[in-house]
């Protein structure tokens, strides 16, 4: 039942009122990012909305509020639609996590949203895995499903 009201909390959110009516509140470069990710995204240009979300990141001067946690969301979404579902999963557990307490939040659902569709896209091979066991951390290509699923339900219970 957890994850469910998770997983329902992320779709609810997962587009963070993007209406133009929310931002008036904005800064005027975060208005300019979210309306070129738009009009990037309705024209199908993927990639170069995955670009300029890229770029818009390591511009970001303060990691820890929730515009930084909504472009690494938005970021982790374009990658997720390009197919790139390992590539988002490890950059977004390789991010650094806001500290505003709802930023870190959300990111970290969608951390365990990515590692649920990562394990959707490739269970047929993921369920042909065995266990591998070491003391250094295993690269994601390599776990198995109990341990995707293990880190999801971690990530549920922070």
């Amino acid at each position: 039942m957890k994850k469910i009201f998770f997983v329902l909390f992320l779709i609810l959110f997962s587009n963070f009122g993007l209406a133009k009516s929310t931002y008036k509140t904005l800064p005027p470069e975060n208005i300019k990012f979210k309306i070129e990710i738009e009009k990037l995204v309705s024209q199908q240009k993927y990639n170069e909305a995955l670009k300029f979300t890229e770029e818009y990141i390591k511009k970001q001067k303060n990691k820890n509020d929730i515009e930084y946690a909504r472009a690494i969301i938005k970021k982790v979404q374009l990658q997720l639609g390009l197919h790139g579902y390992e590539t988002a999963v490890k950059e977004l557990k390789a991010s650094p996590l806001p500290i505003d307490p709802m930023a870190r939040a959300l990111v970290e659902l969608y951390y365990a949203f990515a590692l649920m569709k990562y394990y959707q896209s490739y269970s047929w091979e993921i369920n042909k895995r065995e266990k591998v066991v070491s003391t250094e951390e295993i690269d994601l290509i390599k776990w198995t499903k109990d341990q995707i699923n293990e880190e999801i339900n971690n990530t549920f219970d922070k």
